[in-house]
């Protein structure tokens, strides 16, 4: 581990590779590629769907490279869907409700085609719609692959502030 997190700051501070913090230039990272500015960048499949739209050049998607040949690496995040303990009845009824509404398999497909976030439950790619994007738009396709390569990933208030604080220690 120690030797991974070393690797990373290294590719900032040795050898430039990217912009030195957690996530330094995350909010303007999918437009500097699509204009040409950056040759790739490590993202969020939730930016895929825009990064398809304004780029005039063929893109491609893969898993982080491990650290030997052959060896990939992915983490999966998220929004998460809460349910507060002191919510009356009804409002949990309510809410109940709305996360069912929000997770119905085409729901979860539409949303995963117009984003490009990995679908949160399975049932979602026996829909046809989202079997029929999968089949046009192959980079769609190589994301869900790289699920096979996924990690787990620290969820947590302030993440930014936590990764920086890990790395400057």
């Amino acid at each position: 581990m120690i030797e991974a997190v070393q690797f990373y700051l290294d590719l900032a501070r040795e050898y430039e590779a990217m912009p030195e913090g957690p996530q330094a230039s995350w909010s303007t990272d999918p437009t500097d590629f699509t204009d040409g500015k950056t040759a790739m960048i490590a993202h969020s499949s939730g930016s895929l769907t825009g990064i398809l739209s304004r780029a005039t050049f063929e893109v491609g998607v893969m898993p982080f490279p491990g650290q030997e040949p052959g060896e990939y690496a992915s983490v999966t995040g998220g929004g998460n869907l809460y349910l507060f303990k002191g919510a009356s009845p009804v409002q949990q009824a309510a809410a109940w409700q709305f996360i069912r509404f929000l997770t119905e398999p085409e729901r979860v497909a539409d949303f995963s085609i117009q984003t490009g976030y990995l679908p949160t439950r399975q049932s979602a790619f026996q829909t046809p719609q989202l079997a029929t994007y999968l089949g046009e738009v192959p980079q769609a396709s190589e994301i869900r692959n790289a699920l096979q390569y996924a990690g787990t990933e620290l969820a947590t208030q302030s993440l930014n502030e936590v990764h920086l604080f890990s790395t400057a220690t």
